[in-house]
């Protein structure tokens, strides 16, 4: 694999506290980025930020193989693997229900977006929970 990893416009991120457990929180973004990687033999793997009102997003952007959207729907199934009946990768499947769990336990929700050949981009939202410079959301 050739993926390139690049680090994004990560500022909408200064001066934000989420309330989360820390162990939590790295294996929901390890999980996120870890499949990133796997699905994208060639091109890059992004981490960015955004935010929203009351709401801190971290994205995370793959240039890899992408889903048939019709998946989107059952991807955070426990054992649900987009690609199986290609072959192109191993796994569990348990992954991405594993990271939609840690989301729901603190209050956050999830985007996807993706599209067959050309990649996926994920959006974990998280509420702010402490905002250092409050005249910035």
């Amino acid at each position: 694999r050739t993926a390139e990893w690049r680090i994004g416009n990560l500022m909408p991120l200064d001066g934000v506290e989420v309330a989360g457990h820390a162990d939590f929180l790295r294996q929901l973004f390890f999980i996120f980025v870890e499949n990133a990687f796997k699905y994208t033999p060639a091109g890059y793997v992004e981490i960015s930020a955004v935010r929203a009102s009351n709401q801190a997003g971290v994205v995370i952007r793959d240039t890899g193989i992408g889903m048939d959207s019709k998946a989107i729907p059952h991807i955070f199934e426990r054992f649900y693997r987009a690609d199986e009946s290609r072959g192109e990768t191993t796994g569990t499947g348990l992954g991405l229900s594993i990271a939609k769990w840690i989301i729901d336990e603190h209050s956050g929700s999830v985007e996807v977006s993706t599209r067959e050949g050309e990649g996926t981009t994920f959006i974990v939202w998280l509420p702010i929970a402490f905002l250092d410079k409050p005249n910035q959301v």
